[in-house]
């Protein structure tokens, strides 16, 4: 049986702090056991050397199934993810979003390959990835609570290839890793895009799931080790907290939950603790208040979809209560506890 090809797409951003392992994930790309895809390789306005060493590697070790790509400018994850989607084969069937510092197993692209294919009404789908160097889960995806809060499942816990873990239906999958339908991408967009770029970066993986849940899809993690994850540190940059409160006060106008009362005091003291880190940036953070308003305004007349047409774990006013009063730790175990029961009750 023919293979169906599968264009992957990674972005490189001022690489050379992480060139070895960018380098690596090439390697392994190049050993998959799944021979039929190509690799769109975007620069995504790199200020370092990273591109051209990256560039220069791939001479070497003679890998051509690339098509190497250019952007003057940082498009962001979404927009830079865009533009490698409208440089792919246009017969391709499949798409692998797959982070620069992610290192795939050469098998895990048959892998997901041939669950899609058994599973047609799966239109996304991600396997187990690990931290780096290490046998620590970091992610199988995320099952999303009411208040946009991501639950990763069985997160820094040790896989144990002995047990019988079964696949299980989330919110949304981790954008480091994970294979969608082509199909599926034309009939939740149909322009030609994969995101949209009102959401430079937090959000558009979530939004992506619930997409395509709205569109009648399955987002599916399934038990096997798929790659492995450096990932970034959480950090709490200018720029990502104000990414963060953008998509904070979007996502309701987007996705209403139950309880709009609550959430906006939420957002309220995640605005008073940001301005506790960065006192003289009022102007910036309010420019996000007014920015995530208006973008969650213009999404949600676009789109229409619900929140609860995807698997969400629903909080009780207890739990909510937690999070407002600075008890954020105590709640979130909570809802991981949560998670995991929904998990087992459905599987």
């Amino acid at each position: 049986m023919k293979e169906k090809k599968v264009s992957i797409l990674m972005l490189n951003y001022n690489g050379e702090k992480i060139l070895n392992v960018i380098k690596e994930s090439i390697r392994y790309l190049k050993a998959s056991t799944y021979d039929n895809f190509e690799l769109l390789f975007v620069d995504n306005g790199s200020k370092d050397n990273s591109f051209e060493a990256i560039s220069k590697y791939m001479e070497e070790i003679k890998f051509d199934k690339v098509i190497k790509i250019e952007s003057k400018v940082n498009l962001g994850f979404t927009g830079g993810n865009n533009l490698a989607y409208r440089n792919r084969d246009q017969k391709s069937e499949y798409i692998l979003l797959l982070n620069s510092d992610t290192v795939t197993k050469p098998e895990a692209l048959r892998y997901l390959v041939r669950k899609m294919e058994e599973e047609p009404q799966v239109g996304a789908a991600t396997g187990v990835v690990l931290k780096y160097g290490s046998e620590l889960i970091q992610a199988t995806g995320y099952l999303m609570d009411e208040f946009y809060t991501a639950i990763p499942l069985f997160w820094n816990e040790r896989y144990d290839e002995n047990v019988n873990y079964s696949p299980f239906l989330q919110t949304y999958p981790l954008g480091a890793c994970v294979i969608i339908r082509q199909k599926a991408i034309e009939e939740i967009n149909g322009n030609g895009t994969i995101f949209d770029e009102d959401f430079f970066m937090y959000g558009d993986d979530a939004l992506l799931g619930i997409n395509l849940w709205n569109h009648n899809y399955q987002v599916k993690s399934y038990p096997f080790i798929a790659a492995e994850h450096v990932g970034g540190a959480s950090g709490k940059t200018l720029l990502q907290l104000y990414y963060q409160l953008l998509g904070k006060v979007a996502m309701p106008e987007i996705l209403p939950n139950r309880w709009k009362r609550y959430y906006d005091a939420y957002v309220k003291k995640v605005f008073i603790n940001d301005l506790l880190i960065f006192p003289k940036q009022a102007g910036l953070f309010l420019d996000a208040l007014r920015q995530g308003k208006k973008i969650g305004e213009r999404l949600r007349s676009k789109y229409q979809f619900s929140l609860y047409k995807a698997p969400i774990i629903m909080l009780n006013q207890k739990m909510i209560l937690k999070r407002l009063l600075g008890r954020s730790r105590h709640a979130n175990e909570e809802a991981q506890g949560l998670a995991r029961n929904w998990v087992k009750s459905k599987f």
